[in-house]
């Protein structure tokens, strides 16, 4: 029952609702009479006591006064306007949730699920969940985790296939479902293509895809590549060979397409050469490089010769393109750091400074620099290098020795002794080979000393290594 606005009585049916009053059958012939509307112009029914009142056609023939969305069904009419039924509910009045007791605008009755109160969106959501026979998200079963449908019919004879399956899945099948809306997705881009030939190629890969992953996954995939299909069709008409495709698209292009690819391969329509992807894959990166150097005009003009010099190489099989594209990564980092072209050594000497693992790579472009622009450039020698690289082949030695030995290492061992001085002291591997050494025990420094020609050496005390 609703209580009428004007009269106070209760009744059933509400037949106008004004400026959100409510107004019974009585009060509505009585309050609202036929005159002409001042703002269309047509007869209607339009309330006496409101002199600015128009008729209903007026009143709702207005942008949402919330989202300014036109040709929208009403949702509610406020004293300010009308508005959409989407934001409607920022317009109600908060009500308290009969089971937590949060206001809230969004209250609403479950009647199909046993749920009579109006509760709230939050306390409605504990109440779902996937249902364990169908996997749909729905209302549960109290004490049970399957929906209502599943609950009540159970498992149920799939009217394509005859298999039982859930009833919660609806009329048939996933298998059948996902089948279906393959066979309706690929007759739909058929229409697309133009050669019979790549309509027959097409249809076989939707087949690859069916036996390779199974029909959802060949139904929810199979339009993402039809693009790379039509272009084929468009420039080609066939499938043209792989040193086509590659040029087109390029290795990263390719990279994209991956399955369509790997079918056109598994099937023999195509032919993958890995030596040209990965020049292709390369001579891109090298394009990169020299496209986005930070320098100065003339710093680029020489990066981009360079390039062509090294890429004559490669023509002549002197170098591998991939050696290309670090020494290129090398001089166009050198020629950023300089920033002022022509190079001095100072700028050699610095960058190497900061970054002494690219010496091998800047080699040849220092070389390409005195000889085609006079430059006066040399290659600092590192005086150190060959300590430390003997120093970590000596540890290397040291700890696979003492690895061997397990518990029982001791100095007294001729390989460990040797391979101990020359880690600790520097000493040349065969002092231990050809000079009298003495070793007494050391106790304050936890260790040992090897006497040689009448000098001290101290070595640590050993430590076993597990195998």
């Amino acid at each position: 029952m609703k209580e009428c606005f004007e009269c106070g009585k209760q009744t059933h049916r509400i037949v106008r609702r004004f400026f959100e009053k409510q107004y019974c059958q009585t009060c509505y012939q009585r309050l609202f009479v036929k005159k002409q509307c001042p703002k269309c112009g047509d007869i209607a029914r339009i309330h006496k006591k409101y002199n600015n009142a128009v008729c209903r056609k007026c009143e709702r023939n207005r942008p949402c006064i919330r989202c300014q969305k036109e040709n929208y069904s009403i949702g509610k009419v406020t004293p300010q306007g009308p508005v959409c039924h989407s934001c409607a509910v920022y317009y109600r009045e908060p009500k308290a949730c009969t089971r937590c007791g949060r206001l809230s605008r969004r209250l609403s009755k479950y009647i199909k699920y046993g749920i009579t109160d109006r509760i709230c969106s939050r306390c409605a959501n504990i109440l779902r969940g996937n249902c364990s026979m169908c996997g749909k998200n729905r209302f549960l079963i109290e004490g049970k985790s399957i929906c209502k449908k599943c609950n009540n019919e159970g498992l149920i004879l799939c009217r394509g296939c005859g298999k039982s399956y859930p009833a919660g899945l609806g009329d048939r099948c996933s298998s059948c479902y996902f089948l279906d809306l393959l066979d309706r997705k690929l007759n739909l881009s058929l229409g697309g293509l133009e050669s019979e030939n790549l309509q027959l190629v097409f249809r076989q890969y939707s087949e690859w895809l069916l036996r390779q992953y199974g029909s959802q996954k060949a139904a929810v995939v199979i339009n993402k590549h039809f693009n790379f299909f039509r272009e084929i069709d468009q420039r080609w008409h066939v499938v043209p060979p792989y040193e086509t495709l590659l040029d087109f698209y390029g290795a990263d292009g390719l990279r994209r397409h991956r399955m369509p690819m790997r079918f056109l391969d598994e099937t023999k329509l195509i032919r993958v050469n890995q030596d040209k992807k990965n020049y292709n894959s390369e001579a891109r990166k090298i394009d990169r490089i020299v496209d986005g150097f930070n320098g100065d005009l003339q710093a680029k003009l020489v990066l981009n010769h360079y390039r062509m010099l090294l890429l004559e190489a490669v023509e002549n099989k002197e170098v591998r393109i991939r050696t290309v594209r670090l020494y290129l990564r090398a001089s166009a980092s050198l020629l950023e750091f300089a920033r002022i072209f022509p190079l001095v050594q100072k700028d050699v000497n610095a960058y190497l400074n900061k970054k002494p693992g690219q010496a091998a790579s800047l080699t040849r472009f220092v070389s390409y620099m005195n000889a085609e622009w006079g430059t006066e450039l040399e290659m600092p020698h590192d005086k150190h290098r060959h300590h430390r690289v003997g120093k970590s082949l000596a540890e290397k030695k040291l700890v696979r020795l003492l690895k061997d030995s397990g518990d029982n290492a001791s100095y007294e061992d001729k390989d460990i002794l040797s391979a101990a001085l020359e880690y600790y002291h520097g000493m040349p591997p065969k002092v231990a080979s050809t000079e009298e050494i003495a070793l007494r025990k050391e106790d304050l420094h936890d260790g040992e000393i090897a006497t040689i020609q009448g000098f001290d050496y101290w070595l640590p005390r050993l430590i076993a290594f597990a195998h």
